[in-house]
């Protein structure tokens, strides 16, 4: 497994708060994370023997010149709520990944890497615990709606996945 690595340097290519950047990645005119915005999610939410249950949510989108903020939380079965702020580098102009990272209550922190593949976002994330990952994939339907689909590992076991839409709401 790879460590991440941090650097207080900021990238190249780091776009001002607010800056509308749809065409930034060229031919990949991605809104989700690439635009300010807010997203309501629904769908469903599946524990580690598969059982579905319908969980709702939000993502709010955040710029600044050297952060951006995906500011999250999902609505679980029996009203729990699960809340995860991802700090990530703003994406360099012209590249196709960027780092991410996240405090979660249970795991402590969390690493990550975005990265696009035509209408997909794709996202790979690790605890220091070296024993819990996830993978997610976001895939555009259209600028303002994204399938969002991703499984949570601890170890070889899936502990956790969830399949819901994402719609742009402001």
């Amino acid at each position: 497994m790879t460590k991440a690595t941090r650097t207080n340097e900021e990238p190249q290519g780091a776009q001002e708060p607010g800056k509308d950047l749809r065409g930034f990645v060229q031919d990949h005119p991605h809104t989700f994370l690439f635009v300010p915005g807010t997203w309501e999610a629904k769908g469903d939410f599946f524990d580690s023997d598969g059982r579905p249950s319908e969980v709702s949510g939000q993502a709010v989108i955040t710029h600044r010149p050297k952060s951006w903020t995906n500011d999250t939380w999902m609505r679980l079965p029996g009203g729990s709520v699960l809340r995860n702020v991802y700090q990530m580098l703003p994406w360099p102009r012209g590249a196709c990944s960027t780092t991410w990272s996240s405090e979660n209550p249970a795991l402590g922190l969390l690493h990550g890497r975005f990265g696009i593949a035509h209408d997909s976002i794709f996202a790979h994330a690790w605890a220091l615990d070296g024993e819990h990952t996830s993978q997610e994939y976001l895939l555009m339907l259209d600028q303002d709606r994204y399938l969002n689909r991703g499984v949570f590992f601890r170890g070889d076991a899936i502990i956790s996945s969830w399949a819901v839409e994402l719609t742009r709401t402001a």
